[in-house]
């Protein structure tokens, strides 16, 4: 398959699972093993996407988090 068509699915897993309370990582690794997306790549790339969905949740509420931070 597709390394872009992978990683479109992945990212639509990430996207899905990160606001609901499952694990994003979990299911990220059990689709990619089901499209046989394993190796060096793929962790790298599980990291990537975990760090933009983080900064993604960070952007949309970085006034309530940096409140935090100021008290």
């Amino acid at each position: 398959m597709e390394q872009y068509i992978i990683a479109l699915i992945l990212g639509i897993i990430e996207g899905i699972t990160e606001c609901i309370p499952v694990s994003s990582t979990g299911h990220m690794i059990i689709i990619g093993h089901m499209l046989n997306f394993e190796g060096a790549h793929a962790d790298v790339f599980e990291v990537f996407i975990q760090i933009g969905a983080i900064l993604a949740i960070y952007t949309h509420y970085r006034r309530t988090f940096n409140s935090f931070l100021k008290r």
